[in-house]
């Protein structure tokens, strides 16, 4: 959503002239995409998303931190991550439209449309009889898709959740853990071990067979279950009844060693 808001406004908030007379807004605009700086950001933003897609110790590294029991650790990642994605769709969008406004305002001087700005071309494109126009708009269009889906691929890659679920048959039997592969397959749900539907442990429970179902949120990190402490514990209020239990330990202890 939020792309699709930048590529909006980028294609129609601001525009190119050919004269030059772009309002200054436009002006400060392009001039932060078009710096020493912003590009080369641009370029390592891309390069570290596609290593950390594409390349496993990358994967290993960012799927540690995540995995850190320091909750502050975890919500500092996941700052710098949105961050890191803001700056990238900004980035990537700005571009691609740069370039589709001055292929635009090309259109508009070689045609002699006599257009004002370059964002007014669009509705004269059904003019141009040039394919190469179309084609170099065409590329710019399925470049900046893919940079989005590269965006995409690398949050779907660190992060993602799915639900399973526990269900309790009449027959009293629990089945816990599986993922509902279909909902509604002749009156039946289909469920298997994991969420993939290749599964080979699939299952077809009736409906009228089930006694409840009850839902759990599961978190993924790089296609890995985040396996969460299922330790027990028993929470001692009072500080007398620890410092009892303390004690208790410690003569039984001594009362072990001195048997020896």
């Amino acid at each position: 959503m939020f792309t699709t808001a930048a590529l909006s406004y980028f294609l129609l908030g601001f525009s190119v002239t050919i004269e030059g007379t772009s309002s200054r807004i436009t002006k400060v605009i392009i001039f932060l995409f078009i710096n020493k700086v912003s590009p080369w950001i641009a370029l390592v933003l891309i390069i570290g998303l596609t290593v950390t897609v594409c390349w496993q110790r990358a994967k290993f590294f960012i799927r540690s931190l995540i995995h850190r029991d320091r909750e502050g650790g975890r919500q500092r990642l996941a700052y710098i991550l949105f961050t890191i994605s803001m700056l990238y769709a900004v980035l990537i969008s700005g571009y691609a439209m740069l370039l589709i406004q001055i292929v635009m305002a090309e259109i508009n001087k070689n045609f002699s449309f006599g257009l004002h700005e370059s964002r007014e071309v669009i509705f004269h494109l059904y003019k141009v009889n040039k394919p190469i126009y179309h084609v170099i708009l065409f590329v710019i269009s399925v470049g900046y898709s893919l940079l989005l889906l590269l965006m995409r691929t690398f949050y779907r890659a660190i992060y993602f959740e799915k639900v399973s679920i526990n269900i309790t048959l009449k027959s009293g039997l629990m089945l816990e853990g599986k993922y509902i592969i279909n909902h509604n397959l002749d009156n039946s749900i289909l469920i298997a071990d994991s969420f993939k539907r290749s599964d080979r442990s699939k299952m077809l429970i009736p409906k009228a067979n089930i006694e409840t179902i009850t839902f759990n949120r599961v978190d993924y990190s790089f296609g890995e279950k985040r396996i969460k402490s299922k330790l027990e514990y028993k929470e001692i209020e009072m500080k007398n009844e620890f410092d009892q239990l303390v004690k208790q330990w410690r003569k039984d202890q001594i009362h072990k060693h001195s048997n020896f």
